[in-house]
């Protein structure tokens, strides 16, 4: 046993370690060798061979010291890791460095997967691309790309929340692995690593995955609004998905809608509303939505759903969660809002609400007039009419903040389509600025096809400011993909490996102008089908010249796990992504740092009969996320318009007076 103190970044810990042969102070001649690890484990090395340490895990630069050696009364050992991270995606929690801290200590869950720091110095490198499918209600299929000079993979699991990490039986040089005797309704965690006869790679961690539960179990989730801020008696839109996540068939149910104070929704909430929900298939997701009215009090409310619960189905929570909106009366600037209550003394309340981003500076008596006061929260004299104004400034706190993003759902009716049309229109590009650091806003119309996996048959088309092409910036263009595409075809760029889609990639130079109007198409292409797939092509026509570009086509099987995928699936949306999140977990940004730019997408129809979409929107301004390095940051206050046509804007970065709306 042996004492040692680890330093992580800002994290440290104190605790021991087992090495495998217990042999302190034996001389280096007559050493076996020595690896890092709780549970021990090793092999038989040369006699003239010394020890070693190699301290590795997910997301974290090694530590390695081939000298170390164990000697009778040496002091504790430090060792110190490299706080950088090395670009792999860590699926511990938030925790970059949780990997490392769990293989040298039992917690409550109980160890980690077994050795799983152990490495050898000349061990393969660890398995990469892990993926998983065929799940089922006991059981569940693991998969991962091969590592160089791997003769063997081990693959642990443990339920996501409590118990012990389990070794499921593997052998050879298999990429896949089904997980058996799982429970019903359970979220896992799972990982794997290479091994050869110089001994196992770092464990690296796949995505949870959920069992599915046994016979129907619907849940209602994901709700949202068309509009945050309301006024007095605003028409708004409420839209839920309803979930089965069983593993039969749900009956024909009610969905009833709630208002709460708070985000637990309950049926002893106040119901607003209810639907008819058809049967759902084992898997299957159904939206829907309400059109409800603000409620004639100011403040903050909560809306939901509940799913009423059918014979044999499964026990729990059929609810959603609330999503939060604030009902005032008086419109958000982009450093907050300001609502008011007035009471019977002749006197009204009003209360400062800074946006992600901004600190509340003060009260004023109008513009440049005196300080009335310089907390959130002002009772003023309802006597007489007077103009009182409250400031806001952009929070200096830097390291702080992350950038906001935006996102707009269109839900057509129930069936598969085969073509798509939107209208992108730049309000306002990104200044010059944002590409002089390498950096871009891409707005991107997504789609996926029927029975899509993971892998194959996602996709997404449109602008991208200033688009890397193997990491060489080309301006604006138009950014194609399809995830798993096997050809390509365009007059731009093209790339056969795209990283992130894992197949073809399409990057078209186009010089859309500010306040044009451009109409997207994604149709078969004029390849057709052949044996290998089919070609699906993009056109973008100038709305005001009618001249039309054809983008490319990318060819995308036709069945996908053995199931037909020639039509694409109702569910799309369009994001709005600022890519300065690249840089956010080392750079330290306040919220002014973020060039603005905006995009208005309009007209967005379905198939041949232009079939129109139910549209909802959301940010995700206040949000908080933690980095792999452990940094922990909140989402700036970004904005979204949208009209009754189902218009919407993306305003994308700071603004700092609000930017102009073309879809009001």
């Amino acid at each position: 046993v042996y004492i040692y103190r680890m330093t992580v970044g800002v994290e440290s810990q104190t605790g021991r370690m087992v090495l495998v042969d217990g042999q302190a102070g034996v001389s280096a001649a007559g050493a076996a060798s020595v690896l890092s690890g709780v549970v021990g484990g090793g092999s038989d090395r040369a006699a003239s061979e010394v020890y070693g340490l190699l301290v590795s895990g997910a997301g974290f630069a090694p530590y390695v010291d081939s000298s170390f050696r164990v000697e009778a009364g040496m002091a504790p050992m430090e060792l110190v890791v490299s706080s950088g991270y090395s670009g792999g995606k860590v699926a511990d929690d938030d925790c970059a460095f949780c990997d490392l801290f769990d293989a040298l200590h039992d917690d409550e869950e109980g160890p980690s997967p077994s050795g799983k720091a152990q490495a050898a110095l000349e061990a393969p490198p660890a398995p990469t691309n892990l993926r998983f499918e065929a799940v089922t209600d006991s059981s569940c299929t693991v998969r991962w790309d091969a590592a160089a000079g791997a003769t063997d993979y081990d693959v642990n699991y443990k339920p996501a929340v409590g118990g012990k990490w389990t070794n499921e039986p593997h052998r050879g040089i298999r990429l896949y692995n089904t997980i058996h005797d799982l429970d019903p309704g359970t979220e896992y965690r799972w990982a794997v690593r290479a091994e050869n006869g110089d001994g196992p790679s770092a464990w690296v961690f796949g995505s949870n995955f959920t069992t599915l539960a046994e016979g129907p179990d619907l849940i209602a989730q994901s709700p949202s609004v068309s509009d945050v801020r309301l006024t007095p008696g605003q028409a708004f839109t409420l839209q839920v998905t309803v979930h089965n996540q069983g593993n039969e068939q749900a009956a024909a149910t009610t969905l009833h809608y709630y208002r709460s104070n708070n985000a637990t929704i309950t049926a002893g909430d106040t119901k607003v509303g209810t639907d008819a929900i058809d049967t759902l298939d084992a898997s299957a997701t159904s939206a829907a939505s309400i059109s409800l009215t603000a409620p004639s009090a100011l403040g903050i409310y909560y809306y939901g759903a509940c799913v009423e619960r059918k014979s044999g189905e499964m026990g729990g929570n059929n609810c959603s969660t609330g999503i939060r909106v604030i009902v005032e009366n008086w419109v958000p600037s982009n450093g907050g809002s300001v609502t008011s209550i007035t009471g019977l003394t002749g006197k009204t309340t009003l209360t400062a609400h800074p946006n992600p981003g901004y600190d509340f500076q003060q009260w004023t008596k109008g513009k440049g007039g005196e300080t009335l006061s310089t907390d959130t929260t002002y009772v003023a004299e309802a006597t007489d009419a007077q103009e009182i104004l409250a400031h806001f400034s952009v929070n200096q706190d830097r390291g702080k903040w992350n950038v906001g993003q935006t996102y707009s759902y269109y839900t057509f009716p129930e069936g598969e389509y085969e073509s798509f049309e939107w209208t992108f229109m730049s309000v306002a590009d990104p200044p010059e600025s944002l590409s002089q650091e390498g950096l871009l806003h891409y707005y991107a119309y997504q789609f996926h096809l029927v029975n899509y996996t993971k892998e194959i048959g996602l996709g997404y088309a449109g602008f991208q400011s200033n688009g890397l092409f193997r990491n060489r910036p080309q301006g604006k263009v138009i950014n194609y993909a399809i995830w798993g595409a096997n050809g390509g075809k365009t007059d731009g760029l093209i790339r056969p490996d795209n990283p992130e889609s894992g197949g073809y990639q399409i990057m078209y130079p186009f010089e859309w102008i500010e306040g044009q109007a451009y109409r997207f198409e994604l149709r078969e292409g004029p390849s057709g089908l052949d044996a290998r797939g089919k070609w699906w092509g993009l056109w973008v026509e100038d709305v005001a010249t009618g001249s039309v570009a054809f983008v490319g086509e990318l060819r995308v099987q036709t069945k996908i796990n053995g199931r037909d995928a020639k039509m694409w699936s109702p569910h799309t949306l369009v994001f709005g992504e600022d890519l300065h999140w690249w840089r956010v977990s080392r750079g330290k940004y306040i919220c002014s740092d973020f060039q603005p730019s905006s995009m208005a997408v309009l007209d967005v129809t379905a198939g041949a009969n232009q079939a129109q979409p139910q549209v909802s929107y959301n940010v995700n301004s206040g949000e908080g996320y933690t980095w792999p390095n452990r940094r922990k940051t909140t989402n700036c206050h970004v904005t979204m318009f949208v009209n009754e046509q189902g218009d919407v804007q993306h305003n994308l970065g700071f603004w700092p007076d609000p930017p102009p709306n073309v879809v009001d």
